[in-house]
Parts: structure tokens; C-alpha cells; sequence
């Protein structure tokens, strides 16, 4: 190839081939490749491991909200992680609305985030008075009793089609 002739390709325009300029030109694009696949890999690794551990992080956080939050209130917290496994639904689904249990990524809890529930509210984190519904039907649920979500489901119904 004579030395006037130059490269096709666009990063190396203007450099003739195999002298120190074009060498130097495809060390930098080289290096440039490099980075660029490392990020990627480093991308694809992060994921992997994220989707490998989201489950066990998600219920480190659920039990670390529900300590700080009987804490605060001064109510008894004696739950383990093997008490939250024992009560996980077995279809993975929130036993109260029936939507599947996702565990969130950012952004906080979504509606269908899994969340631990007092049953019967104020008696503590005990393994006999909580269970795992979604982040809705624990809000739902937050304070109200019985016959008042009762009396709200029979006023909603009046306005169905």
C-alpha cells in the first residue's frame, strides 16, 4: 500500500498506516474499546449480582424498617429472618389484593413491594402477629379497623357499576 493512501475508517483519517501517528491514533482508539467493553462488563456484573441478592437485601430491609419502627413506638420486636421466610406467600402473591410481590428496585416501595404487618396493630413485631401482604393493603389497612374498612367497602360499593 503506498504511503499517500490512508484508512477508510474514520478515527484513523489522515494518518498514513504503520507509522508512529497511526500507531499512537490505534493505541488511543484500542484503549478507548477497552474501557468501553469494560464498562459494559462491569454493567452486566453489577446486574447479576443486583438480581442474586435483591431477595435477601429486600428482606434485610423490611426487618431493619420494622425494628426501627417498634423501636420508635416502643413495642416488642422479636422476628428473625427465618420467621419472615416461614410467613412469605407460597405463590408469591399478597394474600389480602392477590397482586404478585415485587421486590422494588429505586424509588422506594411500589404497591405491590412486599411489607411486614402488624396484625393486630400495637402488639408488636411478634412471629405469631405479623404477616407479609403488599405495600397497598398495609396502607390501606394502616390504622382502620374492621367495621370501619367494612363501612368504606359498603359506601364504594353504592358507587360500582
Amino acid at each position: 500500500m503506498p504511503d499517500h493512501v490512508t484508512s477508510n475508517s474514520s478515527f484513523f483519517k489522515g494518518t498514513k498506516p504503520n507509522t508512529p501517528a497511526r500507531r499512537k491514533a490505534h493505541r488511543l482508539y484500542a484503549r478507548r474499546k477497552r474501557l468501553s467493553l469494560n464498562k459494559k462488563i462491569e454493567a452486566a456484573r453489577a446486574k447479576k449480582y443486583y438480581e442474586a441478592h435483591r431477595s435477601s437485601k429486600c428482606l434485610t430491609g423490611l426487618l431493619q424498617v420494622a425494628k426501627q419502627r417498634a423501636k420508635k413506638r416502643g413495642t416488642v420486636f422479636n422476628i428473625t429472618r427465618a420467621d419472615i421466610l416461614t410467613k412469605w406467600p407460597r405463590d408469591g402473591c399478597c394474600p389480602v389484593l392477590g397482586i404478585k410481590l415485587e421486590h422494588g428496585r429505586r424509588g422506594g416501595p411500589k404497591d405491590n413491594s412486599p411489607s411486614i404487618d402488624e396484625i393486630r396493630h400495637g402488639a408488636g413485631y411478634t412471629p405469631d402477629n405479623v404477616a407479609i401482604i403488599s405495600f397497598r393493603a398495609n396502607r390501606i389497612k394502616t390504622n382502620a379497623t374492621s367495621d370501619e374498612i367494612a363501612a368504606v367497602a359498603q359506601w364504594l360499593k353504592q358507587y360500582e357499576f
